[in-house]
C-alpha cells in the first residue's frame, strides 16, 4: 500500500483493495461450515457495521479492535456492544 491511498471510514475489507478481499476470502473459506453464520445473517451484521460510529477505516471495530468481517461470520460471533440484535 502506497502512502497516498486511503480506505473509506465506512469501507469493509471486501470493499478494499484486492490483496485485503483475497486475505479475507481465504480467512472465510478455512472456516468450518458448521462455524459460520448463514449469509443473510452475516450481510445483516455487516450493515450494522457499516452505520456503527465504531468502524475504523482499516475495517476494525474501535469498541474491540476485531475485523468486523471475521466477528460476523462467527454463527456464536457477538458485537462488543451488543448493536446486532
Amino acid at each position: 500500500m502506497s502512502d497516498t491511498q486511503r480506505y473509506c471510514r465506512k469501507c469493509l475489507l471486501q470493499d478494499q483493495a484486492e490483496d485485503a478481499r483475497g486475505d479475507l476470502n481465504r480467512y472465510l473459506d478455512a472456516i468450518h461450515p458448521e462455524d459460520k453464520a448463514d449469509e443473510v445473517l452475516y450481510f445483516k451484521r455487516l450493515e450494522v457495521c457499516r452505520q456503527c460510529e465504531l468502524l475504523g477505516g482499516d475495517a476494525t471495530c474501535a469498541a474491540c479492535g476485531c475485523y468486523v468481517e471475521f466477528r460476523a461470520i462467527l454463527a456464536r460471533g457477538k458485537c462488543p456492544k451488543s448493536y446486532w440484535k
